[in-house]
C-alpha cells in the first residue's frame, strides 16, 4: 500500500448550496464532527513518522524519525506492529508555526528544542489505515476503524502521554462547532460515518472541512461584560463558583468578555460591526487593566465568513496592528450595523 492522505473537502460559506450541506451535516446521525487539529500532517508507519510530503531527493515520503523518539519509543511500547496512524502533529494551544520549527530541522536540532526549548510534541491521531498485524483497513467503513482505534488507543495512550485519539462529537454538532470558532480554533471536519478511506483523495462529502477562512483588519470600539455563566459540562473539576453556582472563568476574575470593533463609512463615521472572542488569559488580562489605551487601535482578526451586509461570521482576535492608522478600516459598498 502506497501512503496517500486522503484530504477532506472544504465548504465554501459564500455558497448557498454549501450552506444547506452544513445544515445537513448537522442534523444527520450519519455524520460526525472533529475538531481540526492545527499541525502538521504525519502518518506513524509501524514505528516510523513519515509526513504526507514526498521526498524529491527519495521519492519517498520524507522520514521525519528521528525528530520523535518519544513517539516511536510510545508506539513499540504499547506493542503497535505495522499499524500505520494517521493523525497531526501539533503542540496543545499553539499553531501550526511552532510545530514547523522541529518539523523543518535535522533530527539531532529537532530533539534538543524539544528538550531544551518547545517541550516534546504531541500527536492526535484521528484514523487507523492498517491495525498490529499489517491488515489493510481502508476499505472499512469509518465507524468499523474508530472501533479498531479505539481498541488499541487504551494502551497507546498509556505508553505515550503525547499521543491521543480525537474525541468525536454525534449530537449537538452546531453547538460543538460554534463553541470552538468562539475559542479561535482553526475549524472542524465533518466525518461519513459509512465512508472508506480512498488514499491520495478528495471524495466528495466522505470528511468536509470547515475553518476560519480570513483576515481582516478592523478597529476597537469598546469591551463587552463577560458572560457570567459557566458553559462548559466538567461541574466536578471546575475551579470558579458564586453562591453555589458555577461561573465563567472571565467574570471570576473581573476580565472582559469580547472586543467590540467596526469600520468607519464613507461619511467617516466609525460602524460598530460586531465583536470577537478568540483571546488568551494573559491579553485578556492586558485590555482589562488597559481599556483606554486600545479603545481606537487597530487590530486583526480571523472569521469563517464575511456577509454582503459586510457583518464577520464567528470573527477572532489575532493581534494588534500598531503600524495602520484607524482611518485605513473602510466599509466596502453598503453595510448594515450590527446590533
Amino acid at each position: 500500500m502506497i501512503l496517500k492522505p486522503m484530504k477532506p473537502a472544504k465548504l465554501d460559506m459564500e455558497k448557498e448550496s454549501h450552506l444547506k450541506k452544513l445544515e445537513r451535516f448537522y442534523a444527520d446521525p450519519s455524520y460526525i464532527v472533529e475538531e481540526k487539529i492545527d499541525g502538521c500532517h504525519y502518518f506513524l508507519n509501524g514505528g516510523r513518522v513519515l509526513s504526507t510530503s514526498i521526498s524529491k531527493r527519495t521519492g519517498d515520503l520524507v522520514d521525519k524519525t528521528g525528530n520523535f523518539p518519544h513517539l516511536v519509543e510510545g508506539f513499540m511500547r504499547a506493542n503497535l506492529g505495522q499499524a500505520v496512524l494517521d493523525g497531526e502533529i501539533y503542540y496543545p494551544g499553539n499553531k501550526s508555526y511552532g510545530v514547523t520549527e522541529i518539523t523543518g530541522c535535522l533530527a539531532e536540532e529537532a530533539v534538543k528544542r524539544q528538550e531544551k526549548k518547545y517541550g516534546w510534541i504531541h500527536y492526535m491521531i484521528f484514523d487507523i489505515l492498517k491495525d498490529p498485524k499489517g491488515n489493510d483497513l481502508t476499505c472499512l467503513p469509518w465507524y468499523q476503524r474508530r472501533e479498531l482505534l479505539e481498541q488499541i488507543g487504551v494502551g497507546l495512550q498509556k505508553e505515550c502521554e503525547h499521543m491521543q485519539i480525537i474525541p468525536v462529537v454525534r449530537s449537538r454538532k452546531k453547538q460543538f462547532v460554534d463553541q470552538l470558532l468562539s475559542q479561535g480554533k482553526e475549524g472542524a471536519v465533518f466525518k461519513y460515518i459509512n465512508g472508506m478511506y480512498i488514499l491520495g483523495k478528495r471524495p466528495m462529502d466522505n470528511w468536509v472541512k470547515l475553518k476560519v477562512s480570513g483576515t481582516d483588519d478592523v478597529v476597537i470600539m469598546g469591551f463587552d461584560p463577560p458572560e457570567k455563566k459557566y458553559s462548559g459540562t466538567d461541574y466536578e473539576n471546575w475551579e470558579y463558583w458564586e453562591d453555589g453556582e458555577p461561573v465563567s472563568k472571565h467574570y471570576h476574575f473581573g476580565w472582559i468578555g469580547s472586543i467590540a470593533f467596526g469600520k468607519y463609512d464613507s461619511s467617516g463615521e466609525l460602524v460598530y460591526l460586531g465583536s470577537c472572542t478568540g483571546i488568551d488569559d494573559a491579553t485578556r488580562k492586558e485590555f482589562t487593566e488597559n481599556s483606554d489605551k486600545y479603545i481606537g487601535k487597530v487590530m486583526e482578526i480571523k472569521f469563517m465568513e464575511k456577509t454582503r451586509e459586510g457583518k464577520f461570521r464567528h470573527p477572532n482576535f489575532i493581534r494588534i496592528h500598531p503600524d495602520k492608522n484607524p482611518e485605513e478600516c473602510v466599509i466596502e459598498g453598503e453595510v448594515t450595523q450590527v446590533g
